[in-house]
């Protein structure tokens, strides 16, 4: 529902953010607790977005502390304008690249969320 209301409040254009939750590496599971909206240096256009990172780092920081290091970012998450499928574009998947490059670099698995409308999602992650 937050990625949806996030998505409707900046149509036209595309929006995204963090995912943030826990991994539980030992039983291969990942526990999303809630999104991030996109920070207000993000570039939002109808076919594309580029998340900034103003405050980014600093509000996942606190977060972490809040939760005693039980929640952090865990993927990134967007959306895909009206009459568009939720299925990763070339673009998406090159950036799913580099998400999947530096999140394997700490020893866990890359996520991706991707939401579109009439409440359709996909989630792009390898096993």
């Amino acid at each position: 529902e937050k990625a949806r209301d996030f998505r409707c409040a900046r149509l036209p254009n595309e929006t995204g953010g963090v995912i943030l939750g826990h991994f539980d590496t030992h039983s291969k599971i990942c526990s999303i607790v809630d999104i991030l909206p996109s920070p207000p240096d993000s570039q939002e256009w109808p076919m594309s977005y580029i998340r900034g990172c103003e405050g980014l780092s600093k509000q996942v920081q606190d977060i972490g502390e809040r939760t005693l290091g039980q929640i952090g970012y865990v993927g990134e998450w967007h959306s895909h304008p009206d009459n568009c499928s939720v299925m990763p574009s070339g673009d998406d998947m090159q950036a799913y690249g580099w998400l999947d490059a530096n999140m394997r670099a700490e020893g866990l698995p890359a996520i991706m969320l991707i939401i579109g409308e009439k409440e359709q999602w996909s989630f792009v992650a390898k096993t």
